[in-house]
């Protein structure tokens, strides 16, 4: 006797993964257009769940839900690439070895040299990882409450000068959450000129969070002053 249940749970699974079928014929200007679009999306999806998987802010019940999720992920990934291979062919390109994976456990490193006041400066930059050499992605894990507005905006100035310093078209921020994975595109570049003035601006900390995470912090002056600070408003009143 067929179990309803189980039924009910096929077609969802179905319902969720009909979104990565591609439905263009193959190899038309259509079929790539919806590949690449597909293929981001999973291979992104890949990325932030292997993120979180290691960053250990898991539950064990969680954990072997974001494994299954992510062979899900593999999968699809593994259809995508038939799929392309399968176009690749009708073009008599063949892969050379189908089986390759693509590498996305190492981060892509750049950096530029920007003159300041006759001072050169070298803006260097990691970013997660880079598809097509156009398109960036960065992966942040976070923790914060479900009504905090995203992309925050120091996130958005990274992704715009990731896609000055690596040439890209667009980079993707993809959120880790406990609460769901977002994902945002950010397409503008940050221009030289607002680098230099960047660099120009004695602003130090430019966001209140920054002294916690920074390694030079026991050695800084501004926590110290902003304590001073903070105690002398606290005696006054």
């Amino acid at each position: 006797m067929k179990n309803p249940s189980v039924d009910l749970q096929i077609l969802e699974e179905l319902s969720n993964l009909e979104y990565f079928i591609v439905k263009s014929p193959v190899n038309t200007p259509e079929f790539w257009k919806e590949w690449q679009e597909k293929f981001s999306r999973a291979y992104m999806g890949r990325i932030a769940v292997k993120k979180l998987i290691k960053s250990k802010k898991v539950s064990y019940e969680e954990l072997g839900k974001y494994k299954a999720q992510l062979s899900v992920y593999e999968d699809i990934l593994f259809y995508l690439e038939t799929l392309k291979n399968i176009a690749m062919s009708l073009r008599g390109i063949f892969m050379s070895d189908p089986n390759t994976e693509l590498d996305d456990e190492d981060a892509v490193s750049a950096e530029k040299t920007v003159v300041v006041d006759g001072r050169k400066y070298t803006i260097a930059g990691r970013i997660d990882a880079i598809l097509d050499n156009v398109v960036g992605i960065e992966v942040k894990s976070n923790t914060s409450p479900p009504d905090e507005p995203l992309p925050l905006p120091w996130h958005v100035t990274q992704a715009k000068a990731y896609n000055w310093l690596f040439n890209l078209q667009k980079t993707w921020l993809v959120y880790v959450t406990p609460h769901g994975i977002y994902q945002f595109e950010v397409s503008e570049q940050i221009t030289e000129e607002e680098v230099r003035w960047i660099i120009r601006e004695e602003k130090s900390p430019r966001w209140s969070w920054e002294c916690r995470h920074c390694e030079f912090a026991p050695l800084c002056h501004v926590p110290r002053l902003k304590k001073e600070k903070e105690g002398g408003n606290a005696s006054s009143q």
